[in-house]
């Protein structure tokens, strides 16, 4: 079964991974979405389940851009319009989705960007499945705190010590961003 692979999503990360100087966090995003292919969570077998795999893409886009808002008061909006034009993703497969999912509420659509809206209702869907994914994949809670805050240095520039300030260096938005994990990394984006 074909998976959406890192050279399907690459052009869209390069729009949604694009918050720190130099795009240090492709490095993460490549990391954490090859943990996400791997696990059958990028297998697709007709259309529609290339959608479902590239909403999961969404979701780990969103994820990143929650986790820069609550750690670093960072704010970078979704494209979902691009990542929908890069991904190459339909309307139609869109609304099939959204229709078949519980947060989707098709009739009360914003006139101005409906699939955007049913885009961003599909992502934070899709965070469920791919959340204990990439915690799996980074090795507990703790790794993937200390991967996503290290995300937006040059992997080759972290040191050791880098590593152990995550954790013993404490700061209001550390703690910020490990309740927020804690509580499930719930999408800011509403």
């Amino acid at each position: 079964m074909p998976k959406q692979t890192w050279d399907e999503v690459e052009t869209a990360a390069n729009n949604a991974f694009n918050v720190w100087v130099g795009n240090p966090e492709l490095g993460w995003a490549k990391h954490a979405w090859t943990l996400i292919a791997e696990s059958q969570l990028g297998e697709y077998s007709n259309e529609l389940e290339r959608h479902i795999a590239a909403f999961r893409f969404f979701a780990l886009a969103d994820l990143y851009l929650d986790f820069c808002k609550v750690g670093f008061d960072e704010e970078v909006e979704s494209d979902y319009s691009q990542w929908i034009e890069d991904l190459k993703l339909s309307e139609l497969h869109i609304g099939i989705l959204s229709a078949r999912t519980a947060g989707c509420d098709v009739d009360n659509l914003d006139d101005e960007n409906p699939i955007g809206q049913l885009a961003q209702a599909l992502s934070a869907d899709a965070r469920g499945a791919i959340l204990p994914v990439l915690t799996r994949g980074f090795g507990g809670q703790p790794k993937l705190f200390e991967s996503l805050w290290l995300s937006r240095n040059d992997k080759s520039d972290i040191t050791d010590d880098d590593r152990a300030d995550v954790f013993f260096e404490i700061t209001g938005e550390k703690m910020r961003a490990w309740a927020w994990m804690e509580q499930g990394c719930q999408s800011c984006r509403f």
